[in-house]
């Protein structure tokens, strides 16, 4: 009975997230962690190895993939358009 309160709350919470902002949780998080990626790869020198397990990852791979996935190319790639476009 408790488990299916929480799921119909999670349920409410995740449509009503939806209803307002025109995302869903799952995307505010995604953009939170990309954002925070793009910080932490244009703004250190962090190796992309360390962002991996600065944004809880469980490995660089993992990371690398997911970040290709939204952004289009690798962490590293971004990093390096970025330096470019810094440091002409």
């Amino acid at each position: 009975m408790a488990g299916e309160f929480a799921s119909a709350s999670d349920n409410h919470l995740s449509s009503v997230v939806k209803k307002t902002s025109g995302k869903t949780p799952l995307e505010w998080i995604e953009n939170y962690v990309i954002l925070d990626a793009k910080a932490q790869l244009s703004s250190t020198m962090n190796t992309v190895q360390q962002i991996a397990w600065n944004l809880n990852f469980p490995s660089q791979s993992f990371f690398g993939r997911y970040f290709k996935r939204i952004i289009g190319m690798s962490p590293s790639d971004y990093r390096a358009n970025v330096h470019k476009t810094l440091y002409p």
